[in-house]
């Protein structure tokens, strides 16, 4: 048993013994040459029809953004999720203001599907208030550790997790499709190396698909690796974030993108498993 699955029954996420861990150096080394080209994703299966071969391709390759959107580049993405974190955390916010943005946030990632199933509770809160009790907890990051009770698991989805994004420089928007890509390459990595369970550090989950994709990174023939659905199991997907956050800070570390300043890279590599995670192999 690891320092960190230890904690982790005590309802304590160390980011210290997360990223102490062999078993997270030992997925970190495998992972690191896909996202430079040494390896090719074409080995595993996830190039998308031929379309990345490894994470610098994917990010180039990025295109999104739901409504007027006109340039859907990574880098017009990273400055506007910039601006809006600068709204986010004004002090002289108003209510009002501060639902705005993420409303621009949310038919950003999503449209009105997006903005649906979240304004609600959005218009329930305090927003302000909110937002200074959120920083408090993401970052608790610098601290080392987070109790897992604070994480309020109504308040995580596909669309709290990209404001959260903006909001917090400390998250990663960990979405269906970026579980998706993470938990498919876990599995890989399991099975390349012989190993036939899923070790705490590695228990990430992924998000179904709104249309025909295939976002399911579990394999019919391997019953002991399996991860779970996300939107079924949201105090997963806010563990799962938390995780993710500190390893794409770990991967950023030892890694050079082309083209990608410092202060990009973790966005970047979280842009990278978003493309990758569209439509997994079958």
């Amino acid at each position: 048993m690891t320092t960190f699955q230890k904690k982790f029954d005590n309802e304590i996420l160390s980011k210290t013994d997360f990223i102490d861990s062999e078993v997270t150096k030992e997925f970190v080394k495998w992972l690191i040459p896909f996202i430079g080209g040494e390896r090719n994703l074409e080995e595993i299966g996830l190039h998308y029809n031929g379309k990345y071969k490894n994470f610098i391709e994917a990010i180039e390759k990025y295109q999104w953004g739901k409504g007027e959107w006109k340039d859907k580049s990574f880098k017009n993405t990273f400055d506007r999720f910039n601006e809006w974190g600068k709204k986010l955390n004004a002090k002289n916010s108003t209510n009002d203001e501060l639902l705005k943005i993420c409303i621009e946030i949310l038919k950003w990632g999503g449209g009105a599907k997006l903005l649906n199933s979240n304004k609600k509770k959005l218009e329930k809160e305090n927003l302000s208030d909110f937002f200074a009790k959120m920083n408090k907890i993401l970052d608790r990051d610098k601290l080392a550790e987070i109790k897992i009770s604070d994480l309020n698991s109504k308040y995580i989805s596909s669309g709290f997790t990209k404001i959260y994004a903006a909001l917090n420089e400390n998250f990663i928007m960990y979405d269906g499709r970026v579980g998706a890509a993470l938990c498919y390459l876990i599995r890989f990595y399991l099975q390349e190396n012989n190993k036939f369970e899923l070790p705490y550090e590695l228990v990430f989950g992924y998000g179904l698909a709104m249309g025909k994709q295939n976002r399911n990174p579990n394999s019919a023939a391997n019953k002991t690796i399996l991860f779970k659905e996300i939107s079924s199991h949201r105090d997963i997907h806010f563990i799962s974030n938390i995780k993710a956050n500190w390893l794409l800070e770990l991967i950023a570390n030892q890694v050079t993108l082309p083209q990608i300043k410092e202060k990009e890279k973790i966005f970047a590599l979280q842009t990278a498993l978003f493309v990758l995670g569209e439509d997994l192999p079958r």
